[in-house]
C-alpha cells in the first residue's frame, strides 16, 4: 500500500528513535493559533512562523491551504514551501543574521544546517521549542527524535509521535502512539487526517477495518478543500484497498471500492505522483476484473481493466519496479487471456510473451510457487492458441514444480489441462478456440516476486 506519512519528502533522512517512551496525551486545546507543521513536505512541513500578525496565515496552512501571497518577511518560507529551496535558503539566512531569533535559525537548519551553530541553537532556544529543535536535528540525522514534552505546543508533540510511530515496528504500537498525536492535532486539521491515515494503516494491519475506514473517510473531510492533492489521493487510493479488501466484513460493494479508486486518479496525475497513480489504475483494474460478467454492457468494464493494467506499466518498468512490472503484467496477461474479445488471438499471444517476460526475470529456485502459477497460465494460453506441443511443455513443468510443493490442488488442475489437450490432439482439435482448457489463475493478484 502507498501509505500517508508525517514527515516526508525527497530529504528526509531516518531520525534514531530512543525505545519505548510513554506518553500520556493532554486534553484538546481550546486555542486556535497553531503552527502549521507536518502538513507540507520537507522542509517547509518544519519551519515555524513566528509573530501575532500570522495568526490567520498560520490557519490557513495549518488547514493545508496555500496562500495567495507571502508577506516579506516570511519570503524565505514561501520559497521553501514552493520548492525554491536555493532562494529559501539564502532568503531564511538574510533572516536569521537580522533577527537573531532562536526560532529563524531553526527554520534555516532544516534547509541548511551547515549555516547554523546547533548546539548553540540548542542552547538559545525557548524551552517549549527545544523539543521541536531536537526533533529537526533528528530529521537531519544528528540526533535522536525525542519524547514529548508538555510543555511543547500541542503541534510539536503530535508530530513527535508522529515521527515515532512511524519508526514503531509492531502495529499496535503504532496505532497507540497515533491515536496520542490525533489527540494533539486538535487544532491542526490537516496534521490530524494525515495523522488519522497513518493510524488507519494501523488498524487495517491489526484487522480493524471497519475503524480503519471511518478514520480514512474522516481524513479525507478534514482535507476536502486542501491543497494537498497527493495526500488526498493517497487517502482515496488507501480507502479503496481498504473497501476491496474487506468488502465481506464491512458490508460495502465493489463499486464503492472502484470510486475511491477513480477519485484518487481525478486528483494526482502521473507527473506529480507517479506511484499513487499507477496503483490506483492497478488497483481500479483488480476491482473491475473481479466483478461478475452479467451483461453485455460487463465487457466494456473489463476494456477498461486492461487499459488501467497497461496504463500502471508506462509506471512500473521492469528496471526501476520489478516487483510491481512483474506482478501487473501477469495480471495483464490474466485479462487478457479470460477476457471476452473479438480480438481474442491477438490477446492471447500478447498474453504469452507476457507470461515469458516475467519468467525471464524470476528464479524458480527462489519462488517455485510463484514461478509455476506463470508458467501454467502461460500452458493454459499456449492451449486456447493450438499451440499443443509448447502448453504441454509448459504445463508439465509446472506439475513438476506444484508436485515438489505439495499443491494438490493446482497439480489437479494442470493435469486436467493436460487430459484436455490430450483429448483434442487425439481428435486433431478442429478449433483450439473450443478447447476447455479451465481456469489456473487463482483469482488473486500476482504477488509480483521476481
Amino acid at each position: 500500500m502507498v501509505r500517508v506519512q508525517v514527515l516526508t519528502g525527497d530529504a528526509a533522512r531516518a531520525p534514531h528513535l530512543p525505545g519505548g517512551a510513554q506518553f500520556a496525551p493532554a486534553a484538546p486545546s481550546a486555542s486556535v493559533d497553531v503552527q502549521p507543521l507536518g502538513v507540507f513536505a520537507y522542509p517547509a512541513g518544519l519551519m515555524v512562523i513566528t509573530g501575532d500578525e500570522f495568526a490567520s496565515l498560520r490557519a490557513t496552512l495549518a488547514a493545508g491551504r496555500r496562500p495567495a501571497n507571502w508577506p516579506p518577511e516570511l519570503a524565505g518560507i514561501g520559497a521553501a514551501y514552493d520548492g525554491r529551496l536555493d532562494e529559501a535558503t539564502e532568503l531564511l539566512t538574510a533572516r536569521a543574521r537580522m533577527t537573531d531569533h532562536p526560532l529563524d535559525w531553526c527554520n534555516l537548519a532544516t534547509i541548511a544546517p551547515e549555516r547554523v551553530n546547533l548546539d548553540a541553537l540548542l542552547a538559545r532556544i525557548d524551552p517549549r521549542w527545544h523539543s521541536h529543535a531536537q526533533l529537526v536535528l533528528a530529521h537531519l540525522g544528528r540526533g535522536e527524535v525525542p519524547d514529548p514534552d508538555p510543555a511543547a505546543p500541542p503541534e510539536v508533540r503530535a508530530l513527535i509521535l508522529a515521527a515515532q510511530a512511524g519508526y514503531a515496528e509492531a502495529p499496535e504500537r503504532r496505532r497507540e502512539l497515533l491515536d496520542a498525536a490525533i489527540i494533539e492535532a486538535f487544532d491542526a486539521p490537516a496534521l490530524r487526517a494525515l495523522c488519522l491515515a497513518a493510524g488507519a494503516e494501523a488498524l487495517r494491519e491489526l484487522g480493524r477495518a471497519p475503524e480503519a475506514i471511518t478514520d480514512l473517510r474522516e481524513a479525507l473531510r478534514l482535507l476536502a478543500d486542501a491543497d494537498l492533492p497527493t495526500a488526498r489521493a493517497e487517502l482515496h487510493l488507501a480507502l479503496g484497498q481498504v473497501l476491496h479488501e474487506h468488502t465481506v466484513d464491512t458490508g460495502t460493494a465493489m463499486n464503492d471500492a472502484a470510486a475511491e479508486f477513480q477519485s484518487c486518479l481525478q486528483v494526482v496525475d502521473p507527473d506529480d505522483a507517479p506511484l499513487v497513480w499507477a496503483a490506483a489504475h492497478r488497483d481500479l483494474a483488480a476491482v473491475y476484473l473481479t466483478m461478475p460478467l452479467t451483461s453485455a454492457s460487463d465487457q466494456l468494464r473489463v476494456a477498461v481493466a486492461t487499459q488501467s493494467l497497461r496504463k500502471a506499466l508506462a509506471v512500473y518498468t521492469r528496471d526501476e519496479h520489478p516487483e510491481q512490472w512483474a506482478a501487473t503484467s501477469v495480471n495483464l496477461a490474466n485479462a487478457l487471456v479470460y477476457a471476452p474479445s473479438a480480438h481474442q488471438e491477438q490477446n492471447l499471444m500478447e498474453a504469452v510473451q507476457l507470461y515469458a517476460d516475467v519468467l525471464a526475470e524470476r528464479d524458480p529456485a527462489r519462488d517455485p510457487a510463484g514461478y509455476a502459477r506463470v508458467l501454467a497460465n502461460q500452458g493454459n494460453a499456449l492451449a486456447h492458441l493450438g499451440m499443443f506441443p509448447e502448453a504441454t511443455a509448459a504445463l508439465h513443468e509446472a506439475r513438476f514444480l506444484f508436485e515438489d510443493l505439495g499443491a494438490d490442488e493446482m497439480v489437479r488442475s494442470v493435469r486436467g489441462v493436460l487430459d484436455e489437450i490430450a483429448r483434442a490432439r487425439t481428435r486433431n482439435a478442429p478449433d483450439p478456440g473450443d478447447l476447455d482448457v479451465g481456469d489456473l489463475d487463482s483469482g488473486e493478484a500476482d504477488d509480483g516476486q521476481p
